[in-house]
């Protein structure tokens, strides 16, 4: 029983890392309706989400603030000039 209680403990302790980890690899950029850069979210348009997938994969998910996604991209680069995958 005694084991049990270790596996669990250790299960949501590494769950726990493990989310911290990926939180850590997102970007939020927010742009207006001219696409300028702006730091408020209150003025945001759009917003862009980078996401670190992995060493080689980057995604960037462009979504309106108040409504449905635009675009989805993939890249293998950090400075995502490499694309990976089809854009949807």
């Amino acid at each position: 029983m005694r084991f049990l209680y270790l596996f669990l403990l250790l299960s949501l302790f590494t769950c726990l890392l493990a989310q911290k980890h990926k939180k850590e690899e997102e970007q939020i950029f927010l742009f207006d309706a001219k696409a300028n850069n702006i730091s408020n979210i209150d003025n945001a348009a759009t917003y862009q989400l980078v996401i670190k997938e992995n060493d080689t994969t980057y995604l960037v998910r462009t979504n309106k603030n108040y409504g449905p996604s635009i675009l989805q991209q993939s890249f293998k680069d950090s400075t995502l000039s490499i694309p990976n995958a089809r854009f949807t």
